[in-house]
């Protein structure tokens, strides 16, 4: 099995308010828990507000190649090697890529693969990788946090466990679900992982549907993607 990981910078949360400066990939060998080869790519840029926190400095976004498709493009050709795209947190860099690439499997390494030593659901990729005893030397760009859940995969494989598998649980069909708890009970959500929407007023998360169920969680939940995502 190989599979793309994939990670992007961007200027806001979401196109409407930002666009993406960075994306990097990352194929790596899960028979042999190595990375085969990687890239990163720079878009043009008049500025980057958020240059504190990604650390691109706006003058190096104002040198790259004006070519967003020709970067794509690029990108497309490095996935179509691969059996998968994996992403710390996949819907968010799902809003900055072409269709081409949602036609991939996707998985979430946020919510979608049980880690050995993860204390919480939703774990930042920093906490998990410290969780698994690796060092964290550097962040935000998106080449290093490629690197970093490498990392994090070859030391899963050091320790005895089966990544392929692990992964592969994350392929399951996938639903967005709000979890029916009142406020004294907003804790229960938090520990499996539910996140707070101050503007709709709901914990909500995405999870494999066979583990959206009262059984596994405790309380009950309601499915908010109609039809749900592949």
């Amino acid at each position: 099995m190989e599979i793309c990981i994939l990670d992007t910078e961007t200027t806001g949360l979401t196109p409407e308010t930002g666009q993406c400066i960075e994306v990097a990939v990352v194929r790596y060998s899960v028979k042999h828990a190595a990375v085969v080869e990687s890239m990163s790519r720079l878009f043009y840029a008049d500025n980057n507000p958020l240059e504190h926190i990604n650390r691109i400095p706006s003058e190096i976004l104002s040198d790259a190649v004006l070519d967003p498709v020709g970067i794509w493009r690029q990108v497309e050709e490095f996935v179509s090697e691969c059996d998968a795209i994996i992403a710390h947190n996949a819907e968010f860099d799902q809003q900055w890529v072409p269709n081409e690439l949602l036609v991939w499997p996707w998985i979430c390494t946020c919510t979608g693969v049980d880690w050995p030593a993860q204390t919480k659901p939703g774990s930042s990729l920093v906490d998990l990788a410290l969780a698994h005893g690796l060092a964290v030397v550097d962040q935000h760009r998106a080449l290093s946090d490629c690197l970093l859940l490498a990392r994090l995969l070859t030391r899963c494989a050091e320790l005895g466990h089966d990544v392929e598998a692990m992964l592969r649980r994350g392929l399951r069909p996938i639903g967005h679900y709000e979890a029916k708890v009142g406020f004294a009970d907003k804790e229960r959500a938090k520990q499996k992982g539910f996140k707070w929407d101050s503007a709709k007023k709901i914990w909500h998360k995405s999870m494999a549907v066979e583990d959206a169920t009262k059984e596994n969680l405790g309380f009950d939940v309601v499915r908010l993607d109609q039809g749900g995502a592949p």
